[in-house]
């Protein structure tokens, strides 16, 4: 990209509203010993890990950017709740989570889990215990960042997964469901893709 075109993206940014996420911008490390391990500055050129971990909103991750620009976005239009989808330990999911909490927005994650019998789970209290129920609404254990989505205060919409390939469909489906019950209540949704 060439300065005169990075330069007319930055203005263009600047025009959009953003509500300050994260604590940018994110430190390089330099990674001396794997520059050694790989012969050092006479086989191999300086290697500088950005450290995006450090962004401080839900616990770290590139995706704070984007959500600083989707989330005024959102209350810009006068949204109360962002919505989205992903996996059922997705990052994407856990940053719009911790973003919403710290917007004072209401936060619906749709998360797609695998129908894995010797995984699933029932969530009836705090502890989650392995079953095997055909009628049990099966879901992941409450750990990694399916715990934080709650801590951050989300509601979880989980879609088991039979077929990978058809979890888009069904995770659409689900949003619109989503959608009209928040509409239903008063609340104004925001679909996060």
């Amino acid at each position: 990209m060439t300065s005169n075109a990075l330069s007319r993206v930055r203005t263009a940014l600047a025009k959009q509203p953003r509500l300050p996420l994260a604590q940018l911008p994110t430190p390089l490390h330099d990674a001396v010993r794997l520059r050694e391990a790989l012969g050092g500055p006479a086989r191999c050129p300086r290697i500088l890990i950005k450290r995006d971990d450090l962004t401080a909103l839900g616990l770290g991750g590139n995706k704070a950017r984007k959500l600083e620009y989707l989330v005024a976005d959102a209350q810009a239009h006068g949204a109360t709740t962002l919505i989205t989808t992903g996996a059922v330990q997705s990052n994407h999911a856990r940053m719009t989570a911790a973003a919403a909490c710290v917007a004072g927005m209401r936060c619906v994650l749709v998360l797609t889990t695998r129908m894995d019998d010797a995984k699933v789970r029932l969530t009836t209290s705090a502890k989650a215990t392995a079953v095997k129920k055909p009628d049990a609404t099966p879901v992941p254990a409450l750990e990694g960042n399916l715990l934080l989505d709650r801590l951050y205060g989300a509601t979880v919409r989980l879609v088991p997964a039979i077929d990978p390939m058809l979890a888009v469909g069904q995770d659409e489906a689900v949003v619109a469901e989503v959608v009209a019950d928040e509409e239903a209540q008063g609340r104004r949704p925001y679909v996060i893709p």
